[in-house]
Formats: structure tokens, sequence, C-alpha cells
């Protein structure tokens, strides 16, 4: 049970980095990603990848039907949180949407669901 507790404190540490970009504080914070090359999309992918695998070990690896295909809930809600996240940066001024980040976004969350797969028996 604790490491459901674990996996909650990541879920909630996304969320406050999201809220800390959203301000617009932090902006030494995200100036190394664009120092780096590749350094953002590579955060995206991993950040994403992580928030989904986390939420698929709080919900104990759950999955539904989807077009006759078992898809982990977890995927799909970090589908439709990911693309919400993305899509309200055209709305923050602080922000700027970006179709790649967003696609780095879904890469994150496909590779979560390979690696959720490989975890479970069959």
């Amino acid at each position: 049970m604790w490491i459901k507790y674990t996996y909650g404190i990541v879920i909630l540490s996304f969320i406050g980095l999201v809220a800390l970009a959203d301000s617009g504080h932090g902006a030494e914070l995200f100036r190394i990603a664009s120092v780096l090359p590749g350094a953002d999309k590579t955060a995206h992918i991993m950040l994403s990848c992580i928030v989904v695998y986390s939420m698929n070990v709080c919900l104990s690896m759950r999955c539904v039907s989807v077009f006759s295909r078992e898809i982990f809930t977890a995927c799909i809600i970090g589908f439709f949180f990911f693309t919400a996240e993305e899509i309200s940066q055209i709305f923050i001024e602080s922000r700027t949407f970006s179709l790649m980040d967003l696609l780095a976004n879904y890469m994150g969350i496909y590779l979560c669901s390979f690696f959720s797969k490989l975890g479970c028996p069959e």
C-alpha cells in the first residue's frame, strides 16, 4: 500500500510542476530545457511516462476495453490530461502551445503502456 502513496506523491509533484510553470514562476528552472538540444522533448516524454506509470500503479494496472482492445485506464486519463494541459497553454500568457510537446507527451504515454505491459503477467 505504501508504494501507491509514493506514486501518489510523484503525481502531486508533477501537478505542482505544471502549476509552477503556468504561474510564470520557475523561469530559471525551465530555461535549462532551452539550452540543451532535445532536453525539452525528452523531459516531456519522461515526465508523461513517469506520471502515467504512477497512475497505473495507483489504479492497480486496471484496463478498459476500447474497440476490442484492452487499454490501461491511466493511459486514457493521461491522454486527456496532457492534451488539456497543452491546449490550455494557448490561453496562458507565460506559456506557449507546441504540437511537438503534445506529441512527446503521447510518446511518453505509449512508452508507459509498453513498460506496464512488460510488468503485467498475462
